[in-house]
């Protein structure tokens, strides 16, 4: 008989508690892992951040799995959302955001997919 797997949902709303990296930028209200703060649904993606100002979750990062704390670039390139993509019409990897997240200190590159293929995606313009 196969067991149902559950996923842990965990909300992280102390700034304390949010990753060293991402500590002090004043746009991350919270840290849903496991389900979407927005949605409280499993998430399709890996990550995602609430960036828009007319999402009532606003400020939120959700993110797959745990261990994800501890990937700082990936933090990084959800931070950089917060703070770059506020207004419903800002392109979501575009000028505004590349500037961010390189002023921030991340990358265009998706940490999580070299953590799977051991290849950077890149968002930078081609």
């Amino acid at each position: 008989m196969l067991k149902e797997s559950k996923m842990i949902h965990e909300v992280i709303r102390k700034r304390a508690d949010f990753p060293k990296c991402i500590r002090h930028f004043k746009e991350i209200k919270g840290i849903s892992i496991g389900k979407c703060i927005g949605k409280n649904m499993e998430l399709d993606s890996a990550a995602h951040a609430h960036c828009q100002d007319t999402y009532f979750h606003q400020g939120w990062i959700c993110l797959r799995n745990k261990y994800q704390l501890k990937e700082r670039f990936t933090l990084l390139h959800e931070a950089a959302h917060l703070i770059a993509n506020k207004n419903v019409n800002t392109p979501h990897h575009g000028g505004a955001w590349r500037k961010t997240v390189i002023q921030i200190g991340g990358t265009y590159k998706s940490y999580l997919s070299y953590y799977k293929t051991r290849k950077y995606l890149d968002f930078s313009k081609k």
